[in-house]
């Protein structure tokens, strides 16, 4: 009798433990499903607390010196790449094909700084100009900054083109003058194509002849040291979640921009759209299928980047691959309002941008007289332009690897982790009546020759600090999460095991009980 009713007690012990098993097992389950579908929502309530564009928040202080300590900040380097001509004098005196190689980089670290912040808090947007220095890097660099080269002579160029009917004569007697004089220095400075040092040309470090003798300021860069794009406005995230966060409200007071479609103005509100950001932050939540706007003053319009692929190569962090799709250089009849050719619709290029208007009001504010400079933009070794622009041109060998722009973008955080920015800088070149050196250039031809002078490489890459700050603060929440998660509904598997193991055993062992007292009853 002691031991039947001891083998009753722990039927009744493994019942009881069977309940307590699947109710601990079943909670852990349910605990982990909702922690693993809840964590989420809960994290981006988070992260988009912690990171719009205010004093304090986790991304404003990268966002407003990204770099400004060299030592320790990303690295930004600007790498500029010469076309240097080798044929110069076959081109203005046999009509030979133009001839040029390139050489480079000349690499300059570049430091960004955002100054003058004034919020509006009524409108949840920050003003701001983005300063930027750039120093000589001698180490990264292939040519030192007093090296020549030769290439187009854009002053002399521009001066032919700016110049007034009725100050054509005296300019062009100069240029004539100096063009033809024993003296090396002023026939290089009157000269279409001249030597030129690489630092010099960027940067106008010295007095320029022709302009000092016609009583211009001698000094013309094309680069400008520690200056400013403009004003910006934008929105800060406060009050739309970071949907809108870095998108750009106005750039130097105004929504939009003035220079487009003068000539064909069909679709002429798109081409002058402020869209997106200006490509140092984006939005939190950034969608595989979106596309990624930016705003970039260089090239005067907002471009667009579209997913292509995700890539690994920023450390640990996952992140999406996005480039500029071709159809951005292309002609259609959405992007016709960017043409600036005059002759006819049919005459416009792909893969070239006329950014001389935008330009030429740039130079020209606050100047009597209106600058009318040619600058075109195309990428580098004329990729995405015609065949006939790249075989007018002999050195021209468009390379989709090294030619094409990419940024790599944290999707949750919205933070770029990686960037490479290529622009070509081009000018057009025509025949000019009345100049010595050009009497035998292009004289017969009716159209402008599309000439490469340089192309830059903007080069982003975060130091492993950043990217290990990042990984902390959107890969190893997930993580732990899931794990967590994962580990709390194996474990209520196995308790939920456990208690079918012991409902198993009370069930046998009842039924055992159950036919001995039955026999015993016999």
């Amino acid at each position: 009798l002691f031991g039947f009713h001891c083998q009753q007690e722990a039927v009744a012990m493994a019942r009881t433990c069977s309940i307590v098993l699947a109710v601990v097992g079943g909670c852990c389950i349910i605990l982990g499903v909702v922690a693993l579908f809840s964590f989420p929502p809960i994290y981006q309530n988070i992260l988009n607390s912690q990171s719009s564009l205010v004093p304090g928040s986790a991304v404003y202080d990268d966002w407003v010196s990204p770099n400004s300590d060299p030592a320790n900040d990303a690295t930004l380097l600007a790498k500029y790449y010469f076309w240097n001509v080798t044929n110069p004098d076959g081109i203005l005196n046999d009509g030979e094909k133009p001839r040029v190689e390139q050489v480079g980089p000349l690499v300059y670290r570049e430091l960004q700084e955002k100054m003058n912040l004034t919020p509006d808090d009524a409108n949840n947007t920050l003003f701001y100009i983005d300063n930027m220095w750039y120093l000589y890097d001698e180490t990264e660099s292939a040519i030192s900054e007093k090296d020549n080269i030769t290439v187009v002579n854009l002053i002399l160029w521009t001066v032919l083109y700016s110049t007034p009917w009725y100050a054509n004569p005296v300019v062009k007697t100069r240029v004539n003058t100096d063009w033809n004089s024993d003296d090396t220095e002023k026939k290089n400075a009157a000269s279409p194509f001249y030597r030129v040092e690489a630092g010099n040309f960027l940067w106008g470090t010295q007095a320029n002849l022709l302009l000092k003798q016609l009583g211009e300021d001698p000094f013309s860069p094309i680069q400008f040291n520690n200056s400013n794009d403009g004003v910006y406005e934008v929105y800060t995230g406060v009050g739309n979640d970071n949907s809108k966060r870095a998108y750009i409200a106005s750039w130097d007071f105004k929504p939009e921009v003035p220079y487009w479609g003068n000539v064909y103005p069909q679709n002429k509100e798109y081409c002058n759209m402020i869209n997106g950001t200006d490509g140092s932050l984006y939005q939190t939540y950034v969608g595989e299928q979106q596309k990624l706007y930016v705003f970039d003053t260089t090239v005067c319009r907002s471009i667009y980047f579209v997913l292509n692929g995700t890539h690994q190569d920023t450390g640990d962090v996952p992140t999406n691959l996005y480039t500029v799709p071709s159809e951005v250089f292309q002609v259609t009849n959405e992007t016709l309002c960017y043409c600036q050719e005059k002759t006819a619709a049919d005459e416009c290029l792909n893969g070239v941008l006329d950014v001389s208007v935008c330009y030429n009001e740039m130079m020209s504010a606050g100047q009597a007289s209106k600058t009318k400079a040619s600058v075109v933009m195309t990428a580098p070794n004329f990729l995405y332009c015609d065949q006939k622009t790249i075989d007018a041109i002999d050195g021209m060998n468009p390379d989709w690897e090294t030619g094409h722009s990419a940024i790599n973008v944290e999707p949750t955080s919205g933070v770029l982790t990686k960037a490479r920015k290529r622009l070509q800088f081009n000018t057009f070149l025509e025949y000019v009546k009345g100049v010595d050196s050009l009497q035998n250039f292009r004289k017969d031809k009716d159209k402008k020759l599309l000439f490469p002078v340089f192309w830059v490489e903007q080069a982003y890459d975060p130091t492993a600090d950043s990217l290990n700050q990042l990984y902390d603060a959107v890969v190893l929440p997930f993580k732990v999460v899931n794990i967590t998660c994962y580990c709390l509904m194996g474990l209520g598997v196995c308790l939920l095991g456990g208690s079918l193991l012991y409902a198993i055993f009370s069930a046998n062992v009842k039924g055992t009980l159950e036919a001995i007292n039955a026999a015993n009853s016999l």
